[in-house]
C-alpha cells in the first residue's frame, strides 16, 4: 500500500511561453533525484520510489508540455529538442547543479538528450523500460501503422472518452491483460487505474505529436560518450520498448549495469518496486556512495 498523494503542481514558465506543470518534494536538503516521465504516466507511476526515497532524496519532476497538468504547446512544438529544453529549464528554475536523472519509457530518451545537454550536471543515469531511439524500428512496418493508430485515437477521442470511462472503474480488463500475459500478475492494479484514468483525459492530439517525436528521435550516438555510471532496468514482458533496446544500451555505455525482471512489462515500475528499489540501493552503494 502507496502513502503517495498527488502534489499540487508548482508552474513553470518554459523558455517559449508554455506553462509547465512541476513537483517538488522530499527532503529539500537531500541530493536530487530528478524523475522525467513516461507518455503512459504522470508523476503518480513513480508513487512507491517516491514513497522510499522522499526522506533522503530532494525529488523533482515535471509533466510533459501538453500532457497531464501541463499547458499545450504555444508554438505546437512536441520535439523530443523542445522537451529536453523544457527538462532544462526545470533544472535551472529549481538550481539543480548535480542530480541522478531517472527517466521510465519516453523519459529514457529525454534523459540521454539531458545528459547530451548538460553532462556537467549530471551525476549519473537511471534508465528504465526504454531505448535510446526510434523504438519502433525493432518492428519493421510498424511506424506507419502506428502514425495512423495514433491520428485516428486524437480524431475519435472526444467521443470515446465517456465510453471508456466506465471500463476504468473495474479492474476486469486488467485481470484479462494480466492472464494473457501482457501484463505481469504482480501488478498494482488501483495504481494502474489511477493513471489509467488520467491518461483518458489527455489531449490526443498533443499525445500523437508526442509520439510521432518519440519514433523518430534517435540518441544513439551519444551511447558510448556517457561518462557517468547507469543503472539499466528492463522488463521481459515489456512490448513497447523489448530489452534487446536495454542490452544494447548496456553494452555500449562504459559504467552501464543491466537489470532484467523477467515477469515484468512495461510498467516495471507499478510491478515490481521493490525489486527497483533494492537494485537503485546496490547501484549508489557501488557508483554513488556519497549520497
Amino acid at each position: 500500500m502507496s502513502s503517495f498523494r498527488m502534489p499540487d503542481p508548482l508552474p513553470l514558465v518554459s523558455f517559449d511561453g508554455t506553462t509547465l506543470a512541476t513537483f517538488e518534494l522530499g527532503r529539500a536538503d537531500g541530493p536530487v533525484l530528478f524523475l522525467i516521465n513516461g507518455l503512459g504516466g504522470n508523476l503518480g507511476a513513480w508513487r512507491f520510489l517516491i514513497d522510499y526515497y522522499r526522506d533522503q532524496f530532494r525529488i523533482v519532476s515535471f509533466d510533459y508540455r501538453g500532457m497531464y497538468q501541463s499547458e499545450l504547446a504555444k508554438n505546437g512544438d512536441y520535439s523530443m529538442a523542445t522537451h529536453t529544453r523544457d527538462a532544462v529549464a526545470v533544472m535551472d528554475h529549481y538550481g539543480i547543479e548535480d542530480a541522478v536523472v531517472m527517466g521510465w519509457s519516453m523519459g529514457v530518451q529525454v534523459v540521454l538528450e539531458v545528459y547530451r545537454a548538460v553532462p556537467e550536471r549530471i551525476r549519473g543515469l537511471i534508465l528504465t523500460n526504454g531505448a535510446f531511439g526510434r523504438p519502433l524500428d525493432i518492428f519493421p512496418g510498424l511506424k506507419p501503422v502506428a502514425r495512423a493508430t495514433m491520428g485516428a485515437l486524437a480524431r475519435v477521442a472526444p467521443t470515446l472518452r465517456p465510453l471508456a470511462r466506465p471500463f476504468l472503474k473495474t479492474t476486469l480488463p486488467l485481470k484479462v491483460l494480466k492472464a494473457v500475459g501482457f501484463l505481469s500478475r504482480h501488478l498494482d492494479e488501483d495504481v494502474f487505474l489511477d493513471l489509467a484514468k488520467d491518461f483518458a483525459e489527455l489531449n490526443f492530439e498533443a499525445y500523437r505529436d508526442c509520439v510521432d517525436a518519440l519514433v523518430n528521435h534517435s540518441a544513439e550516438d551519444i551511447l558510448e560518450r556517457i561518462t557517468v555510471p547507469a543503472l539499466i532496468l528492463a522488463g521481459g514482458r515489456d512490448l513497447f520498448t523489448p530489452a534487446a533496446f536495454s542490452r544494447t544500451m548496456a553494452q555500449r555505455i562504459p559504467k552501464a549495469r543491466l537489470v532484467n525482471i523477467a515477469d515484468a512489462s512495461h510498467y516495471a515500475a507499478v510491478e515490481y518496486p521493490g525489486v527497483i528499489i533494492s537494485h537503485m540501493e546496490r547501484f549508489f552503494l557501488d557508483y554513488l556512495p556519497q549520497l
